[in-house]
């Protein structure tokens, strides 16, 4: 069963309190409420009357419910079974007031401070300062009568008297607010962390495929063409052969470097890259790109559309010519690779092209990907030359 939420006020977070917070909201009570309490009954009342001992219980009864109230508070609803709990304290705190009038008047602390917490927003400080006010201008009358104070002590003494009986509960309803946005905080601090460590993660497994995915083609293009050449000219397949294995520890570093997100690219060297691989694939690659200069964040981005669109070139279709051009005109990049061989369904499959969005977006940069006529495929990149 869901417990009743606060009139007027919204669950702060519907999350409850943590142990510690919970802790925390305990301890403070016992300054705020329960020691001036005990301090004023055991030690400045020497009568013996009414019995120490009950008066203690009461005090710590009273703090209990105070509690009870707050943790509920904080918590944004109100404690099963308020209206008794309340009216239980509001027993507590006014029925001793005949035998200890001066000292136990600290408790109303705690009968304003629930009146707040548990009453609608309208109606609960309202009501506080109410029974604040009341209770200390009789408090200040039957002081003023026994001590015979002039008119104006009396009304000093009225102001101080309302100023700490009003400050007591402000007191208390600090606490526990200052409980609940410190456990927010750490929930949200928290929260800040997973989100970190998620992000990471998708930043290793965009890095990973886009760097293996050019890593591991490459591999695959030249095993297959060193098995095609083994039976017609070894050299050239042991050529092929240690030219893959070149490729693979070149590889293994890329992974090292993802690791630790040191992986720049650029658009020069993967263009050099491309070239060597593509007409190693047997596909003519024809390059216009005057990009120099470039801000390092925009040439790294650049860069890494280059390799995916060659990764895509390679594993993705029966290209036999790529086109690779690339300009800045109007404080703006342009770059784009047109391969023909294009698969029928259009945009390759898998998450390529997601991670290059994702690489862009901040940038400022637009991808876009599709068809063109005479099965050719077509990847572009405009990206402004400063960041946004």
């Amino acid at each position: 069963m869901t417990p009743p939420t606060l009139l007027g006020r919204s669950a702060p977070s519907g999350r409850p309190l943590g142990v510690r917070s919970r802790w925390l909201l305990a301890a403070a009570h016992v300054p705020l409420l329960l020691g001036p309490v005990l301090l004023a009954v055991l030690v400045v009342d020497t009568t013996g009357r009414p019995d120490p001992a009950a008066v203690t219980a009461a005090a710590v009864a009273v703090c209990l419910l105070q509690i009870r109230h707050g943790l509920a508070a904080a918590h944004g609803v109100r404690p099963p079974g308020w209206p008794l709990t309340l009216l239980a304290l509001a027993v507590l705190v006014y029925l001793p007031l005949i035998w200890l009038p001066h000292t136990w008047i600290i408790t109303q602390w705690a009968f304003v401070a629930s009146l707040v917490m548990l009453l609608p927003r309208r109606v609960g400080p309202a009501l506080g300062a109410l029974v604040v006010l009341g209770s200390e201008a009789v408090l200040t009358l039957q002081v003023a009568a026994q001590y015979a104070l002039g008119p104006v002590v009396s009304s000093w003494a009225a102001a101080y008297n309302v100023l700490v009986a009003a400050l007591g509960p402000i007191a208390l309803l600090a606490a526990t607010r200052l409980v609940r946005v410190l456990d927010d905080l750490s929930a949200a601090h928290a929260g800040l962390s997973d989100t970190a460590v998620a992000q990471d993660r998708l930043r290793i497994s965009r890095d990973l495929h886009d760097v293996l995915g050019q890593s591991l083609s490459a591999v695959s293009l030249k095993g297959e063409l060193a098995m095609r050449l083994w039976a017609t000219d070894r050299q050239a397949a042991l050529a092929e052969v240690e030219s893959l294995t070149a490729v693979a520890r070149a590889a293994l570093r890329d992974v090292s470097a993802v690791a630790f997100d040191r992986h720049p690219t650029s658009v020069r060297s993967e263009l050099d890259g491309a070239a060597r691989l593509l007409r190693a694939a047997g596909i003519e690659a024809r390059t216009e790109v005057t990009l120099s200069d470039t801000a390092r964040a925009q040439d790294d981005a650049l860069g890494w559309v280059l390799r995916e669109g060659v990764t895509n070139v390679l594993r993705h279709s029966e290209a036999t010519r790529v086109t690779i051009r690339g300009s800045r005109h109007g404080g703006r990049l342009h770059l784009e690779l047109v391969n023909d061989g294009a698969t029928p369904d259009g945009a390759p499959p898998g998450s390529g092209l997601a991670g290059l969005t994702a690489r862009l977006t901040p940038l400022g940069g637009v991808l876009t990907a599709g068809t063109l006529p005479r099965e050719r495929f077509r990847l572009a990149v405009d990206l402004p030359e400063e960041l946004p």
